[in-house]
């Protein structure tokens, strides 16, 4: 493991899966978004959780309520997260 994803794992960062139950959690990673034309990937780091109800939109939701995407083609990579509220109110 590389001295930076070791800084993150310590500092309480996960690098699997983040949890779909409904769990709000911090995240940083990257929307891919793609068209006919072009692909570009936009950075966020928020908080999200996942939601799903029959008969609506299912995915990661900002605190708002809005979905993190505009398409249901884009996608949602999530490259680190941790469990929100932050442990300790520590930094991000």
């Amino acid at each position: 493991m590389s001295a930076q994803l070791e800084l993150r794992y310590q500092a309480g960062w996960h690098m699997e899966e983040p949890p779909k139950d409904g769990t709000r959690i911090v995240a940083i990673g990257k929307v891919i978004i793609e068209d006919a034309w072009s692909t570009t990937a936009d950075p966020f780091c928020t908080d999200l959780e996942w939601t799903e109800k029959p008969g609506q939109s299912k995915g990661w939701h900002l605190s708002n309520g809005m979905s993190l995407v505009s398409c249901l083609e884009d996608e949602v990579i999530i490259h680190y997260w941790m469990p929100y509220p932050l442990p300790n109110g520590g930094p991000v």
